[in-house]
């Protein structure tokens, strides 16, 4: 997960970025995850245009993997034979952008 995130959580165009909770098992029945957070003086389209420029898909649907129903992910990354998925959560009461970065 870290190889998949990182260098987009790490862009210079990125602004703030907090990461506040992570699981790194990724069993069967529990796998990893992290849990980040970029100040909102960034927009999302912005966001994702950075993802995307580090191999994230913007259209999670393009994967075979990620068929409708199956992942919830707005953005999606294929790293070996691992699926990762980002889902967007606004917290404009705190002023961020909550990122929900799931192995699926």
């Amino acid at each position: 997960m870290q190889a998949a995130v990182s260098p987009a959580l790490r862009d210079d165009k990125m602004g703030e970025v907090s990461i506040y909770e992570m699981n790194g098992c990724d069993s069967a029945d529990n796998g990893a995850w992290l849990d980040a957070e970029i100040k909102d003086t960034m927009s999302k389209e912005e966001i994702f245009s950075i993802f995307e420029s580090h191999g994230w898909s913007t259209n999670p649907m393009e994967l075979p993997e990620c068929n409708p129903g199956v992942c919830g992910a707005e953005l999606a990354k294929k790293v070996g034979s691992q699926l990762f998925g980002i889902r967007f959560i606004h917290r404009e009461e705190q002023g961020v952008w909550e990122l929900e970065i799931v192995s699926l």
